[in-house]
């Protein structure tokens, strides 16, 4: 007689499985910013987001939530796609932008941003989970840049 597991058992399991998967997170790191609009009223600062994949397997990055700072006040935050797959031990540059209202005519120094990436391990089982929001790993990124 074939006997079904429990649904709770059945997301433990596959839990552990993906888990056990040794699929490492991908490390990144802010490696620029550049003014790309300033009018009298706003400016747009695009940074560049290095990622790199320690993984014998390609790795999908999906989402970012993130947020950028002066002189400790956040002055925007938001969500944006990375569009963007790093080849296996490789890097690949991402640009996330960030536009914010201002008054003064020079708006160069020193930024922060922080934020989150969603990213999908490598396989199908993994993949599935993901897109059923079961399991979506994540990791966190903060670094400063300077505007001249």
């Amino acid at each position: 007689m074939l006997k079904v597991l429990r649904p709770g058992l059945f997301l433990a399991a596959t839990l552990v499985l993906v888990g056990c998967s040794g699929t490492q997170s991908p490390a990144l790191s802010v490696v620029g910013a550049q003014l790309k609009e300033h009018t009298d009223s706003a400016a747009v600062i695009e940074f560049a987001i290095n990622a790199e994949n320690p993984n014998d397997e390609p790795l999908p990055l999906q989402d970012v939530e993130y947020s950028v700072s002066r002189d400790g006040k956040e002055i925007f935050s938001g969500t944006r796609s990375a569009e963007a797959v790093v080849k296996r031990f490789g890097q690949q540059q991402f640009l996330l932008p960030a536009s914010f209202a201002t008054n003064q005519p020079d708006v160069s120094g020193e930024y922060t941003i922080s934020g989150t990436l969603w990213y999908v391990a490598p396989g199908a089982l993994s993949e599935t989970l993901f897109d059923q929001a079961i399991v979506r790993p994540t990791v966190s990124f903060s670094g400063k840049a300077a505007v001249k």
